[in-house]
């Protein structure tokens, strides 16, 4: 299985930190997705 997360980001200074909290924030959810995934095919 393929999880793909992506998020088109804003452009200056907005983007600036975008590309440092995204990140963290996809990460999270990707935990969330994953553990979802988990507990029902279990």
């Amino acid at each position: 299985m393929t999880v793909r997360t992506s998020w088109k980001g804003a452009g200056g200074v907005a983007g600036f930190f975008e590309g440092i909290f995204a990140p963290l924030g996809l990460k999270k959810i990707q935990a969330e997705v994953l553990e979802n995934l988990k507990r029902e095919l279990g």
